[in-house]
């Protein structure tokens, strides 16, 4: 499932975006990725990819679909 999350509720997808791995969160995102997760402090991929100063990838969640809160 592309959308398990561990004990944080960290998804792979939420992994991918603060790393800035914008191929696999392309490929996340392909196969089903909720975009607007949120891990046990409400925090989504593009918040992580924000705070960790990944804008292309944040850029990227926006063009996927992403809202916001």
């Amino acid at each position: 499932d592309v959308n398990l999350s561990d004990d944080l509720g960290l998804t792979a997808l939420h992994f991918a975006a603060m790393k800035g791995q914008k191929s696999l969160v392309a490929l996340l995102i392909a196969k089903g990725a909720d975009i607007n997760a949120r891990d046990n402090n409400e925090q989504s991929p593009y918040d992580w990819a924000a705070v960790k100063g990944r804008k292309e990838t944040a850029d990227q969640l926006i063009r996927a679909g992403y809202k916001g809160k």
